[in-house]
């Protein structure tokens, strides 16, 4: 049997085929959008390429146009102090380290853990119980908002969209308290 031949990905205004660095293969269940990112060749250019929205919902959200901008820079901050103060818990908790004598404990950076901590305990009070759970299902246990309508025993299309509402409601609360939407 013949071997099936790759197709090349050429895309409007760019030069040539060889400058389309688009993946021109990808498996039938991928779910990607397209993203404008730094050319790591050329500084200072930008390129177009495929990123992988399946296992993101923030991603997702953003690349089907549900929620703007400030909200998914709002999401993706919220996601890295929930990441910081994890880690800062995690890592006291380790009891695989080998326990050695003499040399410096290197612990987590307890000053970034700690500002993280505050920032997330001023956005829980802002944002109330039910959506800072809503959140945190989202950005920390990556469930899509079918999953977390499901979740908290809502399975229908109305409450999905009520779930939904109430995320990019808190993105939004989020966005406005640090700074990131106008």
């Amino acid at each position: 049997m013949a071997r099936p031949r790759k197709t090349r990905v050429t895309l409007p205004g760019l030069r040539s085929p060889a400058h389309a660095r688009l993946a021109a293969d990808l498996p039938h269940n991928a779910e990607v959008a397209r993203a404008v990112v730094d050319d790591p060749y050329e500084p200072g250019a930008h390129i177009t390429v495929l990123r992988a929205i399946r296992d993101d919902p923030l991603a997702r959200l953003r690349a089907r146009d549900q929620i703007d901008e400030a909200q998914y820079r709002a999401g993706r901050a919220w996601q890295a102090d929930h990441e910081a103060a994890e880690s800062g818990r995690l890592a006291s908790l380790d009891l695989t380290r080998i326990k050695s004598d003499g040399g410096a404990y290197t612990g987590p950076d307890t000053d970034r853990v700690d500002a993280a901590r505050k920032r997330l305990a001023r956005d829980r009070a802002l944002l109330g119980a039910r959506a800072e759970a809503v959140l945190r299902d989202v950005l920390a246990r990556g469930l899509m908002l079918e999953q977390v309508a499901v979740r908290h025993g809502h399975p229908d299309a109305r409450s999905r969209y009520y779930f939904g509402r109430l995320f990019r409601e808190a993105l939004e609360t989020i966005a406005k308290a640090r700074g990131l939407a106008g």
